[in-house]
């Protein structure tokens, strides 16, 4: 997900013509210091009223755990200790069960990913709209200057209500646990993300946000203005609890636009 903004804008450079660069009024080196709190690898806990997963009926799903041979198992635990000292997931007595599994990463560590197919079954869709590049495109019309902000590992900075933290259980070959922010892999994480953000920034967008699930880009024709903006982005996501992922933030690229991209 992290790339898919970043990607974006290299269609809509294609786009255009002229010389790409960086407005000299941004640094993200200056906003890091202005935001601390916001620019951090601590995960965040979003201040909106948790999301409720609602299912189609309440026959409970389980399934057993997968296989995993001893070496991947001491792994296993760690990974799954990991979450545990974020708060990401507990310890669970839920009748629900899910077999997780491990994923490799680019870094070369490990992913927790749940195989929620008999809970995805089940639950009830959320039809809260979803953003597509054709929207990203008709938004960027006219905008020479872009920031990208990344979130740090969006999902689990959504907390979960109480009742559906019971159906996202999942099993291992050690013990059973449930989240408490919004899972990976659950068939509506995307769009209770995207409902958190669309409604925290419900006032700007089609001025100067567009958000992509886990990604915001804040766009405009002025470059002179563009810093207010960012501001006032940086600004209602700390406000609303949020943390950045600093790796994966960029501001102030600039674009020569002959003509909008359509």
């Amino acid at each position: 997900m992290a790339t898919h903004l970043h990607g974006l804008l290299a269609e809509v450079s294609g786009a255009v013509s002229g010389q790409t660069g960086w407005a000299g009024a941004l640094s993200g080196e200056s906003f890091s210091r202005e935001f601390p709190a916001l620019f951090s690898s601590t995960l965040g806990t979003t201040k909106c009223a948790p999301y409720e997963i609602e299912l189609l009926d309440s026959v409970q799903v389980r399934s057993s755990p997968y296989r995993c041979a001893p070496p991947k198992t001491a792994i296993f635990r760690d990974t799954v200790n990991e979450l545990l000292q974020q708060g990401v997931v507990r310890p669970s007595k839920s009748p629900y069960a899910s077999p997780a599994f491990l994923v490799p990463k680019r870094d070369g560590g490990f992913r927790l990913v749940v195989d929620y197919t008999k809970v995805n079954s089940k639950v009830l869709f959320d039809s809260n709209p979803m953003p597509t590049i054709e929207h990203a495109l008709d938004q960027f019309g006219g905008a020479v200057v872009f920031s990208v902000v990344d979130l740090n590992s969006a999902y689990y900075q959504i907390p979960l209500s109480e009742n559906s933290r019971r159906i996202t259980a999942f099993c291992t070959p050690f013990a059973l646990f449930e989240f408490n922010k919004l899972p990976i892999g659950i068939s509506v994480g995307c769009q209770g993300l995207s409902r958190v953000v669309d409604e925290l920034f419900a006032d700007l967008k089609g001025s100067f946000v567009f958000n992509f699930v886990d990604e915001l880009v804040v766009h405009f024709p002025s470059i002179e203005e563009h810093p207010i903006h960012v501001r006032e982005v940086l600004n209602r996501l700390l406000g609303a609890g949020f943390t950045l992922n600093p790796e994966k933030v960029v501001f102030g690229l600039t674009y020569s636009m002959e003509h909008s991209p359509s």
